[in-house]
């Protein structure tokens, strides 16, 4: 797991650094899950699941 440090933005802005969307395969527009989970702030990529072919 790799560790960067970012400012937010004065809108609230984060940005996830080339090199951790790039391993992890994140596109620009992909959708991301973003939520509060005891007390750390958690984001990742969305997948969608299909639930009739699983």
């Amino acid at each position: 797991m790799s560790t960067a440090y970012k400012k937010m933005t004065s809108h609230g802005s984060i940005s996830i650094p080339v090199a951790m969307r790039r391993e992890l395969g994140i596109e620009p527009k992909d959708p991301m899950v973003v939520e509060e989970h005891q007390g750390e702030i958690r984001i990742r990529p969305y997948t969608l699941r299909c639930y009739f072919s699983a």
